[in-house]
Formats: structure tokens, sequence, C-alpha cells
């Protein structure tokens, strides 16, 4: 990550930050059952790097400083899973796929500690 403060060291200073982020993937699985059936389905979320373009304000109040953030996660790669028997994603799977997916919406409060 890399932060631009485009007017200097002053109390409350606006910033523009770009960086980079990597979700290292994973492994879900779902169990259903049907009466005596049961099926497992693995899916499996590979290596995704994500880029990050962010605004924000913080106000340094001595030694500690408030910051707020909000910006957007890029995803760079959208073919980031993969089921393990090379099915086509049930529903629970595509529920999955989306509730655990890198990117989008970025928000933060931060409250922090300079040292020097």
């Amino acid at each position: 990550m890399a932060r631009l403060y485009p007017l200097g060291e002053v109390r409350t200073s606006p910033f523009l930050e770009a960086g980079m982020s990597f979700n290292m993937g994973g492994t879900s699985t779902t169990t259903l059952t049907f009466g005596d059936e049961t099926e497992v389905y693995r899916t499996e979320k590979l290596m995704t790097p994500v880029a990050t373009l962010a605004v924000g304000m913080r106000q340094s109040m001595g030694p500690l400083y408030l910051g707020v953030r909000g910006g957007w996660g890029f995803r760079l790669r959208e073919d980031n899973w993969r089921t393990s028997d090379g099915r086509d994603p049930n529903l629970l799977d595509d529920l999955d796929i989306a509730a655990s997916q890198h990117g989008g919406l970025l928000f933060s409060l931060t409250l922090g500690v300079t040292l020097f």
C-alpha cells in the first residue's frame, strides 16, 4: 500500500491510497443430505490478486491519529474458483463463492499511534 498526502504534514490531511492485496484461497465443503443419501461438494478458491484504490482523511492528535477511508477493491482474476469434480457450481456453491469473493467496497476507521 502507498499513500499520497497532497497537503504534506498537516494536522488534518486528506490522502489518496493505492495498494495490492492477495486472497490466498481455501476450500469450502457443502454437504447435502436427502433421506439416506448424502452428497459432499467441494469448491476450491484459488489465489486472487486485488488492486485497491481509496481516498481518506487523517487527523493527528499528538502521538495518536484517527483515520477514515473509503474505496474499491478490483479483483484481477475472475476465474478464481473451481469445483473438485469439474461440475458447474450448484446454488450453495454460488452463494459461497459470491459471499467470499475478494474485492468490492472498502471502508475503514482507524485509531493508531505514530512512532516517529
